[in-house]
């Protein structure tokens, strides 16, 4: 009777649990279909709408926006999950007899646009800081510093250049308290670049708040310096390899796995994870400790780490399990065959596989040992005297190739 009780306070526990997710998925969807429907409502009053006939795929619309003679670009992003907005516009760049469009003629111009995102700063990127792991500039301008983080790896000369009018940082402080993500230089979608992410308690584009958030972005544009260079120069962060590194590992690992247990089937796992994990430990440290001398004394660092290092306790088990299970095989002598007697075959189903067994006697040291069958093998397979091939591995991991 208890265990009747259980199981139907667990069926109603879950049951519960796939309604509030549907109802929280339902008014996400309404939420988003809201913001979206404010948004187009909002930017088809200040520019005019265009769609991407090129990409038939594509049904989204853009919009083009002229204010004071610069030209912005706006539009979103919607797929299963939340929607993202953006607005984004060209960076000035300096004619060859110097200056620029809008700049006094003689103005020097900076060498190039930096990869700069201005976000709020949060828990982590402190605890980053605290830890002496991220490095941030800091512009001796306490109201900007403590709420605006400057995430980037650029020269810190070339970032005080940028960020040195007042009025620039006020208009970027004043576009961050609407809600948005960030503001970015050398963005995804352009070369100065607003962007929200979808997840919004509350709407930013009803009531007119767009046009606030226009003004404010005319006078970001309007302060920023010309640059020689239309692009900035292209580097990895530092630490991104690693984890790029890292998440292969994961990947190779899975092959590894799949092709060592298909050709060369060990015969206890406790022996291939025994020494595989270990391995797999070593070399995640190994990897997190590169990344944290690489990538220290960056605005990303923490991050970084922490990917890497969570990542890595996952993949690099898995890969150095992988590839110790093909290469105990590969590089193992041919099996031999040993005379066995199958005790019994049996099978466990589950809603997605049926895995098959046989038990097999005498096994030293052990009475008798459980190995794994192939479909084909489950049939073939029958009770009584047979031949299995073993190998002894090369890394001592005993595996086989087959019953007879």
């Amino acid at each position: 009777m208890t265990i009747l009780v259980v199981a139907i306070a667990v069926v109603l526990v879950l049951i519960a649990v796939v309604v509030a997710l549907v109802r929280h998925e339902k008014k996400s969807g309404r939420r988003t279909a809201e913001v979206v429907a404010a948004f187009e409502a909002a930017m088809d009053r200040l520019g005019e709408r265009w769609a991407l006939e090129d990409k038939p795929d594509v049904r989204l619309p853009r919009w083009t926006l002229t204010r004071g003679g610069r030209v912005w670009e706006a539009g979103y992003s919607a797929g299963r999950g939340p929607a993202q907005f953006w607005i984004t516009t060209e960076l000035e760049v300096a004619e060859a007899g110097g200056g620029a469009p809008f700049r006094a003629q003689g103005e020097a111009p900076l060498p190039h646009p930096p990869r700069m995102r201005l976000r709020r700063e949060h828990a982590r990127d402190r605890l980053g800081k605290k830890l002496r792991l991220n490095r941030e500039l800091q512009l001796d301008d306490p109201a900007f510093d403590e709420a605006v983080y400057i995430e980037s790896d650029d020269d810190d000369a070339l970032l005080r250049s940028v960020l040195a009018p007042r009025p620039l940082r006020e208009s970027v402080l004043a576009l961050l308290e609407t809600g948005c993500e960030h503001i970015a230089v050398s963005g995804d979608h352009g070369p100065l670049e607003l962007r929200w992410s979808g997840h919004h308690r509350s709407n930013p584009f009803r009531d007119g708040q767009l046009d606030d958030v226009m003004n404010a972005l005319d006078r970001v544009a309007a302060e920023l310096p010309a640059f020689a260079e239309p692009e900035p120069t292209t580097s990895w962060p530092r630490g991104a390899r690693e984890l790029g590194l890292t998440v292969a590992a994961g990947v190779a690992g899975m092959a590894l796995m799949a092709l060592g247990m298909n050709a060369y089937r060990p015969l206890e796992l406790s022996q291939l994870a025994g020494r595989g994990i270990p391995v797999g430990l070593v070399l995640a440290t190994l990897v997190t400790l590169i990344v944290f001398l690489r990538a220290r004394g960056t605005s990303r660092a923490l991050r970084m780490l922490s990917w890497t290092a969570g990542l890595g306790v996952l993949t690099w088990p898995l890969f150095a399990a992988g590839a110790m299970l093909t290469a105990n095989g590969v590089f193992d002598g041919p099996p031999v065959r040993r005379n066995v007697f199958v005790v019994r075959t049996y099978a466990n189903r589950s809603r997605s596989s049926t895995n098959h067994y046989a038990e097999l006697r005498p096994w030293p040291p052990h009475d008798e040992i459980d190995i794994p069958l192939s479909a084909d093998e489950a049939h073939r397979v029958t009770i009584g005297p047979r031949i299995i091939h073993v190998g002894q591995g090369a890394f001592g991991i005993a595996w086989y190739a087959g019953l007879e």
